[in-house]
């Protein structure tokens, strides 16, 4: 019966006009809430849009198109804290709509939409999202911290994720690995590591039917810190394990495969007391073929890595220097030859934490662009195949807001980003992006509970969809749980 209100609602949100009295009621707990609504509404003449919102925390977007399909995009985040309903009227070409907004007035606007979306409680988005895109979320964990930082799919039509564990394990942190299905149904867990912090935080399938697993250990190793590299089957049996560094810090960031069946792992080391990039390949064994520590005065550091292409590739991640910190690029070949690297000079604080490679063998950087007064930006650099900048391009959800670009990965005609957008009231959803090949923005989506929710990576599915993960505090057994989302293809494209 529940399901059929459900049904009902959504029904009626789509059937209505842009002028009419906005009511949707999904009858449970007694509770009203407001699912993703859209309206249309040509602007040839002024139309008055009345919302009844019930009590609770919103969102309201409202997208203006001009003639050449350009569009600007406003949206704001309130608060209705009594008890009762509030009608809110937004005129669709007012300067002022409101006293809660301010929209920039637009000339030549072709049409106008308004899209309402009310922050649901955990027990509503399971429903909805299956009902309305196919799709799926799962939490994984325990009563204590349990994070996603990297997945991979088996070829079982399943995934690998790889994160960090407090809820299970030997010590403070442990390298946490689950094994799901394509439903999300998990099959095995796994943890390694000692009794002081262990974590992974990137992942790679070996031509062996087996995965290599790259992160930090402070349990083993010579150091503060270690790279820390485990190699498991399909089982998630552990084969070896191996680390990497001097006594002091060193940090395993990133992973790719060459196809001999070799490694490229890229991260930073404190060896020169300094913190340079640093650089190891390793066989199928885990036994190191060489290092390479790369630095200059500045401090530098590499968080994400390329495919392998004409045996060379490139890692990106971020330099200081003079206070600033600035996004950072290292090509190298396979044999451990530095070949070019280059800062992308912008006096502010920028970031690059994924990295794809195009066929043109140009490369787009994604990350955040940080200013130092609590806000942020999603940070995006194209570079060509000698590290010069083709384009740089940043975007944010709302004024005053924090922004921040976590994967990218390429897309048939553009690229799908993923990250977080913390607002004023400091509650973080996960934010998804689509952008085309110049880096216009396509549509965007957000996805989260009451509580912080965040994304750490994204890749794409064999139904055309995607699968984010990070982890939720909205959702699950313990303060942080492993946060998986399946994402169809519909969803992606929905605006």
């Amino acid at each position: 019966m529940k399901l059929l209100k459900l049904i009902f609602s959504i029904f009626l949100l789509s059937s209505l006009q842009a002028s009419s009295l906005l009511k949707v009621v999904c009858d449970r707990d007694n509770e009203k809430i407001y699912l993703d609504g859209k309206f249309k509404t040509e602007c040839n003449k002024e139309e008055l849009i009345r919302l009844l919102i019930s009590p609770g925390r919103h969102i309201i977007k409202i997208v203006k198109y001009n003639k050449d399909e350009s569009y600007y995009n406003f949206m704001t985040n309130f608060k209705i804290s009594n008890r009762k309903e509030k009608i809110i009227e937004i005129r669709s070409n007012l300067k002022y709509p409101e006293k809660y907004y301010y929209q920039k007035a637009l000339k030549s606007i072709k049409y106008a939409e308004i899209y309402l979306k009310k922050y649901p409680h955990g027990q509503y988005i399971e429903e909805i999202t299956k009902l309305l895109s196919n799709s799926w979320q799962k939490t994984y964990g325990g009563n204590e911290d349990d994070v996603a930082k990297a997945i991979v799919a088996t070829n079982d039509g399943g995934y690998i994720i790889v994160g960090y564990t407090k809820s299970f394990g030997a010590g403070k942190k442990d390298v946490y690995i689950i094994k799901i299905n394509n439903n999300g149904q998990k099959l095995w867990q796994k943890t390694y590591g000692g009794s002081k912090d262990d974590v992974a935080k990137a992942i790679v399938a070996t031509n062996d039917n087996g995965y290599i697993i790259v992160g930090d250990s402070k349990s083993f190793g010579n150091g503060l810190d270690d790279v820390y590299v485990i190699k498991i089957d399909n089982n998630g049996n552990k084969i070896w394990e191996k680390t990497f560094g001097s006594k002091f810090g060193d940090y395993g960031n990133a992973i790719v495969s060459i196809n001999n069946g070799e490694y490229i792992i890229t991260g930073s080391s404190f060896k020169n007391m300094n913190q340079d990039v640093y650089v190891i390949k390793i066989d199928n064994n885990g036994n190191k073929l060489w290092e390479k520590i790369i630095g200059t005065w500045d401090k530098e550091e590499l968080l994400t890595i390329s495919s392998i292409k004409n045996n060379s590739f490139v890692s990106g991640g971020y330099r200081k220097n003079y206070g600033w910190r600035e996004a950072y690029f290292v090509k190298m070949d396979i044999f451990g030859h530095k070949i070019w690297s280059k800062t992308i000079q912008s006096r502010k604080f920028d970031i690059v934490v994924s990295l794809v490679r195009n066929k043109d063998n140009t490369y787009l950087g994604s990350g955040c662009e940080n200013w130092g007064n609590g806000e942020g930006y999603i940070y995006l650099v194209k570079i060509d195949n000698n590290g010069k900048e083709i384009w740089k391009k940043t975007y944010y959800d709302m004024k005053g807001s924090f922004n921040e670009a976590t994967s990218i990965i390429k897309a048939y005609n553009g690229y799908i980003i993923v990250g977080n957008t913390v607002y004023k009231n400091d509650t973080t959803d996960i934010h998804i992006m689509t952008i085309n090949e110049k880096g216009k923005k396509i549509n965007e989506n957000f996805i989260g509970g009451k509580k912080d929710d965040m994304a750490n990576s994204i890749i794409f599915t064999k139904e055309g969809g995607c699968i984010v993960i990070g982890f939720s505090n909205s959702f699950g057994n313990g303060k942080k749980d492993f946060y998986v989302i399946k994402i169809s293809k519909n969803y992606l494209n929905k605006k």
